[in-house]
């Protein structure tokens, strides 16, 4: 599933956009939700206010903020690179302002179901199999958490733990399901009750590592060579 936002003041446009998206996912088997934004302003609110995406359609000639500037807050605000940007203009004159918010792609109006196709694939293509959000259901209800917030995961019966950087989330399930679903290099299983996300791992021991909040967590025999591996390219190995 892709989960995107299209930001333009321009309701054909985006009620066509939103068509010709919906059209990309029925021919490739894709399930997408799309979220329209009128403003700048109503896409920044919804950022601040947690909304998750995998991808951004922004258009440039809107009035502040437009989509340079949510692009700017995005990187430079929120830090978040994973975020992938696209933007969308009649116009191709802003290379220099765009190349500050390393945008992923770029869509000339009036846009085409081919050009947002090739855009789509492209996206699938360096993306497919790597997903930067972890999902987990509650109480029926499905949720999903930037990769990048998750410090490690930790199962305990049949419940799973997100330890986070900033709170503790449980749910039901399987820590072998919930890996199944991310590539290998974004979270590693060290032992039969925990998973560690590579990125917050200062250090490397042959039966323990610590991560950079300072949690120790040991490493079972199974699992270390693996998890030397994983972890050597990264020169983390001590």
């Amino acid at each position: 599933m892709l989960c995107v936002a299209v930001m333009d003041d321009d309701i054909v446009f985006c009620t066509q956009f939103e068509k010709m998206l919906q059209r990309y996912g029925e021919a490739n088997e894709i399930k997408i939700t799309a979220d329209i934004y009128f403003s700048g302003a109503a896409m920044l609110q919804a950022l601040k206010d947690g909304a998750l995406y995998d991808i951004l359609f922004l258009d440039i000639e809107m009035q502040q903020p437009n989509g340079v500037a949510v692009g700017r807050y995005i990187r430079e605000t929120m830090q978040n690179e994973a975020l992938q940007i696209v933007y969308v203009s009649g116009k191709t004159q802003y290379a220099m302002e765009l190349f500050q918010v390393r945008p992923f792609w770029f869509l000339e109006k009036p846009t085409e179901d081919a050009s947002l196709s090739a855009c789509m694939t492209q996206y699938q293509d360096r993306f497919a199999g790597y997903h930067t959000y972890l999902y987990y259901t509650i109480s029926k209800t499905e949720y999903r958490i930037a990769l990048q917030d998750v410090l490690y995961l930790e199962s305990k019966g049949r419940k799973i733990l997100i330890h986070t950087r900033g709170e503790l989330i449980t749910f039901y399930g399987r820590l072998d399901l919930v890996c199944s679903r991310l590539a290998v290099e974004q979270m590693i299983r060290i032992h039969k009750s925990f998973a560690v996300n590579p990125q917050y791992v200062v250090s490397c021991y042959s039966n323990s590592l610590y991560l950079s909040d300072g949690t120790a967590l040991s490493i079972s025999r199974k699992y270390r060579k693996e998890v030397r591996s994983s972890l050597f390219a990264g020169d983390i190995m001590i």
